[in-house]
């Protein structure tokens, strides 16, 4: 019996063409696609960030089957897939193993959906941070530069 996820990269799998295909785009081998579906294996971040972008499909749905399910909007209308901050991305996946108190090794073996959406969850703050705190230095840039004329 696929499990949750089998049955959402599957669908992926079947709308981009095959799993030759998604593994061409992903840069990722067929095999490892292919164990992906046929056992109870979920991928790590880099795979999963790959093949997302690869299928044009939100992480979160793929991981967890939460959000919008993308083949319910044509494609045309569908977001793409946003550039991943690695350094961003670096800082989730340690604070994510932090409050799970799970290390790097052990990560690789669960890949599970919850652990993959926590860090989901601290990029997206991570993130949000980041830019808030880039426009609020692109402002003070022009006063300070006032203030010291």
């Amino acid at each position: 019996m696929k499990t949750a996820f089998q049955k959402r990269l599957t669908e992926t799998v079947e709308r981009i063409g095959n799993a030759s295909t998604l593994a061409r785009k992903a840069g990722i081998s067929d095999q490892i696609v292919r164990k992906y579906l046929s056992e109870n294996t979920q991928p790590g971040m880099e795979n999963l960030v790959a093949m997302c972008r690869a299928a044009e499909v939100p992480m979160w749905w793929l991981a967890t089957g939460e959000d919008v399910d993308p083949y319910a909007i044509p494609k045309e209308l569908r977001p793409k897939p946003a550039d991943v901050d690695a350094a961003v991305l670096s800082e989730a996946i340690e604070e994510a193993l932090r409050l799970s108190g799970m290390d790097n090794d052990a990560l690789r073996q669960a890949g599970e959906a919850g652990l993959i959406g926590l860090i989901v969850s601290i990029y997206r703050v991570k993130s949000a941070a980041r830019t808030a705190d880039r426009a609020n230095e692109a402002e003070d840039t022009p006063a300070m530069k006032a203030e010291g004329a």
